[in-house]
């Protein structure tokens, strides 16, 4: 496995977008006693031919590029026109089931999503041990877009419920689905897509670094190829102190695109990590997590003599529940001697590389001394790297 990287950073731009966060309750179906699941409507949806994507991979992979998981189906259904209704005594629900087959997870998209202020919409998976929801009309914005999180497996349900006294209708359009086809199959109670060589970041190697490592979070990247990526980002503070939710990642992570819509549907997971230093350590937490960013600065001109950073600003402010953190930083163009890398390689749960060695000035492509040259070291508990989906760390 590679043991080098070119760290990345650098400045330019502005665009816009909205939230994640959710109510954290039941679906209103759990409470009508004998509720039927297996007799939701279904939209069967046929798996899409990757034999192209999985070749492309191959060299991706190989370049350290953002790391692809999935692909965007395109559907273009309104909800309500598929769903089943079932009145209550209180209001009305309609329930919805997606099913790809063979998908490692599915992501729901909608290009028109509005909920009148007391509707509450769930999705969550046909064994309801994985709920996201409810989201309300608190997760509405200027564009009228919505993206989820990812539900593990190959079939979601999606729900809608409307109190009697709510008169406005929603709008959700299922728009399309996300297919994750890698990077995310639980194998033998093991949370793995990235190589074993990796160092969970609660290991002893993160012991110094406890505050940093909650600064740093996976992002679900949305492409307009129509593919879903992962890279790494990390929370960093301004010269007013007054933490507003600055992000640094990759140039290379995003488009530099006109539409500021596209920036939507954009998911950051803060604290997606194992518990303890052990790879069967418990199941990561994905229940925080924020939708929507600006993109306020960045240079993608690293093939030339650029650097490759982005500056985002996301779309709502974090909870103080997801403990989160902003890093410093310093722009002094000082060599350091040792450090670490917190990330996610291909989109694993978050890791911890650790270097010992001077950081060397390097180049890109053309460009000269524009990034700096790290040798990763081997550790008590491995011999941590970086691998796609680090990108932006």
């Amino acid at each position: 496995m590679k043991k080098t990287i070119f760290v990345i950073i650098a400045l330019i731009m502005s665009f816009s977008a909205f939230s994640q966060i959710s109510t954290n309750e039941n679906p209103y179906t759990y409470k009508i006693e004998g509720f039927n699941y297996q007799k939701i409507a279904n939209v069967k949806i046929d798996k899409p031919d990757l034999q192209q994507v999985l070749e492309e991979d191959i060299e991706n992979d190989k370049q350290n590029k953002m790391m692809r998981f999935g692909v965007i189906l395109p559907v273009y259904k309104d909800f309500f026109e598929l769903a089943n209704k079932t009145q209550t005594a209180d209001g009305v629900v309609w329930t919805l089931s997606v099913e790809v087959e063979e998908a490692e997870a599915l992501i729901f998209y909608s290009d028109n999503f509005q909920l009148p202020r007391t509707g509450k919409f769930f999705v969550y998976n046909p064994e309801r041990t994985k709920v996201l929801g409810a989201f309300t009309h608190q997760n509405n914005n200027e564009y009228n877009t919505f993206a989820t999180e990812y539900i593990e497996g190959d079939k979601i349900i999606m729900e809608y419920y409307q109190p009697n006294s709510e008169s406005e209708q929603a709008q959700i359009e299922l728009t399309e689905i996300g297919y994750a086809y890698r990077g995310i199959t639980k194998l033998s109670s093991e949370y793995r897509s990235s190589g074993d060589c990796n160092v969970n970041v609660n290991c002893s190697e993160g012991d110094n670094y406890r505050q940093q490592q909650r600064g740093v979070c996976r992002i679900q990247i949305r492409m307009s190829s129509q593919y879903i990526g992962w890279c790494t980002g990390t929370l960093v503070n301004n010269t007013n102190y007054d933490l507003k939710p600055y992000l640094l990642t990759a140039a290379h992570c995003i488009e530099d695109v006109v539409s500021t819509s596209y920036y939507s549907q954009f998911v950051f997971y803060f604290k997606y990590e194992n518990s303890g230093c052990s790879v069967t350590a418990s199941e990561p937490s994905r229940s925080r997590s924020v939708t929507g960013t600006s993109v306020k600065a960045l240079d993608n001109t690293y093939g030339s003599n650029g650097s490759d950073f982005a500056l985002m600003l996301l779309s709502d402010e974090i909870p103080l529940s997801y403990s989160p953190y902003w890093c410093g930083w310093d722009k002094r163009n000082t060599a350091i001697n040792n450090g670490v890398g917190i990330h996610h390689p291909s989109g694993d749960v978050k890791k911890i590389s650790t270097f010992n060695t001077r950081l060397q000035n390097s180049s890109y492509g053309s460009s000269s001394a524009t990034h700096w040259y790290v040798e990763w070291a081997e550790t008590e508990n491995g011999w941590g790297i970086m691998e796609g989906g680090s990108s932006g760390s």
